[in-house]
């Protein structure tokens, strides 16, 4: 068993390469994507980012919004 001919699953049990495949052909494949997947990963650190923005101002504008039906709702029952 020859080092290009062996399969290393996830769990890291070793088997033969029976199927035929070109393992060396299928890891560059592969680490030609690394830029694909650095680009994904600043994808979603600018998405959580954009989401923190709009959660900080939904609360502060649903904040003002309370405080001003609170002052209307006081203004109204000191009429009464």
């Amino acid at each position: 068993m020859s080092a290009n001919n062996i399969y290393v699953d996830p769990l890291g049990n070793v088997k033969e390469n029976t199927t035929g495949l070109d393992f060396e052909y299928n890891t560059k494949n592969r680490m030609g994507k690394v830029k694909t997947l650095n680009q994904r990963y600043k994808n979603s650190i600018e998405k959580i980012n954009l989401a923190n923005i709009d959660l900080t101002i939904s609360s502060i504008s649903l904040g003002i919004s309370v405080i001003i039906f609170l002052i209307m709702l006081k203004s109204v029952t000191k009429n009464n």
